[in-house]
Protein backbone atom coordinates (compact mmCIF):
# COMPACT_ATOMS: atom_id res chain seq x y z
CA UNK A 1 0.00 0.00 0.00
CA UNK A 2 2.84 2.39 0.83
CA UNK A 3 4.58 1.68 -2.46
CA UNK A 4 1.32 2.35 -4.33
CA UNK A 5 0.94 5.67 -2.53
CA UNK A 6 4.55 6.57 -3.33
CA UNK A 7 4.01 5.66 -6.98
CA UNK A 8 0.89 7.87 -7.14
CA UNK A 9 2.69 10.83 -5.55
CA UNK A 10 5.70 10.54 -7.85
CA UNK A 11 3.46 10.15 -10.91
CA UNK A 12 1.49 13.25 -10.01
CA UNK A 13 4.69 15.24 -9.42
CA UNK A 14 6.16 14.15 -12.77
CA UNK A 15 2.87 14.89 -14.54
CA UNK A 16 2.72 18.41 -13.12
CA UNK A 17 6.37 19.04 -14.07
CA UNK A 18 5.62 18.01 -17.63
CA UNK A 19 2.60 20.32 -17.71
CA UNK A 20 4.81 23.33 -16.96
CA UNK A 21 6.80 22.87 -20.19
CA UNK A 22 6.11 24.50 -23.56
CA UNK A 23 2.87 23.65 -25.29
CA UNK A 24 3.31 21.24 -28.14
CA UNK A 25 0.97 21.22 -31.12
CA UNK A 26 -1.86 18.76 -30.88
CA UNK A 27 -2.03 15.80 -33.18
CA UNK A 28 -5.44 16.64 -34.64
CA UNK A 29 -4.71 20.31 -35.43
CA UNK A 30 -3.79 21.26 -38.98
CA UNK A 31 -0.20 22.41 -39.47
CA UNK A 32 -1.19 25.80 -40.90
CA UNK A 33 -3.65 28.06 -39.22
CA UNK A 34 -5.54 30.75 -41.05
CA UNK A 35 -5.10 34.24 -39.72
CA UNK A 36 -8.30 35.99 -38.67
CA UNK A 37 -9.48 38.68 -41.06
CA UNK A 38 -8.07 42.10 -40.38
CA UNK A 39 -10.57 44.48 -38.89
CA UNK A 40 -10.42 47.92 -37.45
CA UNK A 41 -10.35 47.49 -33.70
CA UNK A 42 -10.83 50.46 -31.47
CA UNK A 43 -9.10 50.07 -28.13
CA UNK A 44 -11.43 50.03 -25.17
CA UNK A 45 -10.71 52.36 -22.28
CA UNK A 46 -8.82 50.70 -19.48
CA UNK A 47 -11.03 49.76 -16.55
CA UNK A 48 -10.51 51.48 -13.25
CA UNK A 49 -8.27 49.50 -10.92
CA UNK A 50 -10.29 47.49 -8.45
CA UNK A 51 -9.44 47.43 -4.79
CA UNK A 52 -8.28 43.91 -4.07
CA UNK A 53 -7.61 42.48 -0.66
CA UNK A 54 -4.03 41.42 -0.21
CA UNK A 55 -3.53 37.83 -1.24
CA UNK A 56 -2.13 35.49 1.39
CA UNK A 57 1.52 34.74 1.12
CA UNK A 58 2.56 31.62 -0.72
CA UNK A 59 3.66 29.94 2.49
CA UNK A 60 0.40 30.65 4.36
CA UNK A 61 -2.88 28.81 4.25
CA UNK A 62 -6.15 30.47 5.29
CA UNK A 63 -8.53 28.26 7.26
CA UNK A 64 -12.10 29.29 6.44
CA UNK A 65 -14.70 29.74 9.16
CA UNK A 66 -17.63 27.32 9.28
CA UNK A 67 -20.91 28.33 7.68
CA UNK A 68 -23.47 30.15 9.80
CA UNK A 69 -26.12 27.64 8.76
CA UNK A 70 -24.51 25.16 11.19
CA UNK A 71 -24.94 27.67 14.00
CA UNK A 72 -28.61 28.11 13.17
CA UNK A 73 -29.08 24.33 12.83
CA UNK A 74 -27.64 23.57 16.27
CA UNK A 75 -29.56 26.50 17.75
CA UNK A 76 -32.79 25.00 16.39
CA UNK A 77 -31.91 21.54 17.73
CA UNK A 78 -31.16 22.97 21.19
CA UNK A 79 -34.36 25.06 21.23
CA UNK A 80 -36.44 22.09 20.10
CA UNK A 81 -34.90 19.92 22.79
CA UNK A 82 -35.68 22.51 25.47
CA UNK A 83 -39.26 22.75 24.16
CA UNK A 84 -39.66 18.98 24.46
CA UNK A 85 -38.16 19.20 27.96
CA UNK A 86 -40.71 21.81 29.00
CA UNK A 87 -43.62 19.80 27.59
CA UNK A 88 -42.62 16.47 29.17
CA UNK A 89 -41.67 18.14 32.46
CA UNK A 90 -45.06 19.85 32.62
CA UNK A 91 -46.83 16.57 31.88
CA UNK A 92 -44.80 14.82 34.60
CA UNK A 93 -45.74 17.57 37.04
CA UNK A 94 -49.42 17.13 36.14
CA UNK A 95 -49.14 13.38 36.72
CA UNK A 96 -47.51 13.95 40.11
CA UNK A 97 -50.39 16.17 41.21
CA UNK A 98 -52.70 13.16 40.84
CA UNK A 99 -50.71 11.45 43.61
CA UNK A 100 -51.43 14.16 46.16
CA UNK A 101 -54.20 13.62 48.66
CA UNK A 102 -55.31 14.39 52.19
CA UNK A 103 -52.92 12.78 54.69
CA UNK A 104 -55.62 12.85 57.36
CA UNK A 105 -58.01 10.91 55.13
CA UNK A 106 -55.92 8.90 52.61
CA UNK A 107 -57.65 7.26 49.67
CA UNK A 108 -57.14 3.80 48.31
CA UNK A 109 -54.06 3.29 46.13
CA UNK A 110 -55.56 1.82 42.97
CA UNK A 111 -54.05 0.50 39.75
CA UNK A 112 -54.93 3.80 38.06
CA UNK A 113 -52.82 5.72 40.59
CA UNK A 114 -49.94 3.22 40.15
CA UNK A 115 -50.11 3.62 36.35
CA UNK A 116 -50.20 7.40 36.76
CA UNK A 117 -47.10 7.27 39.00
CA UNK A 118 -45.24 5.12 36.46
CA UNK A 119 -46.14 7.41 33.53
CA UNK A 120 -45.04 10.41 35.62
CA UNK A 121 -41.66 8.75 36.23
CA UNK A 122 -41.31 7.95 32.52
CA UNK A 123 -42.15 11.53 31.52
CA UNK A 124 -39.66 12.89 34.07
CA UNK A 125 -36.96 10.58 32.68
CA UNK A 126 -37.65 11.77 29.12
CA UNK A 127 -37.49 15.35 30.34
CA UNK A 128 -34.11 14.77 32.00
CA UNK A 129 -32.72 13.14 28.87
CA UNK A 130 -33.84 16.00 26.64
CA UNK A 131 -32.55 18.68 29.00
CA UNK A 132 -29.13 17.00 28.92
CA UNK A 133 -29.25 16.71 25.13
CA UNK A 134 -30.38 20.33 24.79
CA UNK A 135 -27.58 21.55 27.07
CA UNK A 136 -25.05 19.63 24.97
CA UNK A 137 -26.41 21.10 21.74
CA UNK A 138 -26.37 24.60 23.27
CA UNK A 139 -22.68 24.22 24.18
CA UNK A 140 -21.87 22.96 20.68
CA UNK A 141 -23.86 25.86 19.22
CA UNK A 142 -21.90 28.38 21.30
CA UNK A 143 -18.62 26.93 20.03
CA UNK A 144 -19.82 26.99 16.42
CA UNK A 145 -20.93 30.62 16.71
CA UNK A 146 -17.57 31.52 18.24
CA UNK A 147 -15.84 29.89 15.26
CA UNK A 148 -18.23 31.55 12.75
CA UNK A 149 -17.78 35.08 14.06
CA UNK A 150 -14.06 35.20 14.65
CA UNK A 151 -11.40 36.35 12.22
CA UNK A 152 -10.27 33.62 9.78
CA UNK A 153 -7.03 31.99 10.84
CA UNK A 154 -3.99 31.61 8.64
CA UNK A 155 -1.28 29.09 9.31
CA UNK A 156 2.18 28.91 7.86
CA UNK A 157 2.99 25.91 5.75
CA UNK A 158 6.15 24.19 6.80
CA UNK A 159 7.37 22.68 3.57
CA UNK A 160 10.67 21.52 5.03
CA UNK A 161 9.03 19.22 7.56
CA UNK A 162 7.60 16.77 5.02
CA UNK A 163 9.83 14.18 3.43
CA UNK A 164 9.15 11.84 0.53
CA UNK A 165 10.66 8.45 1.19
CA UNK A 166 10.16 4.94 -0.19
CA UNK A 167 7.93 4.25 2.81
CA UNK A 168 5.62 7.15 1.91
CA UNK A 169 5.28 10.76 2.93
CA UNK A 170 6.59 11.34 6.44
CA UNK A 171 5.98 14.38 8.63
Amino acid sequence: MRSLLTLLVVTSLVGSARADGPDEPRQNQPATEQAPPAAVVTPEPAPAPAVVAPAPKNDEEVIANPSKKWGFAFLGIAAGSFLITAATGGAALAESSKQEGNPANPGNYTHDLAASAQSGKDLATVSYVFIGFGATMAIIDAVIWYECLRKPRSIKKNLASSMLSPAGVRF
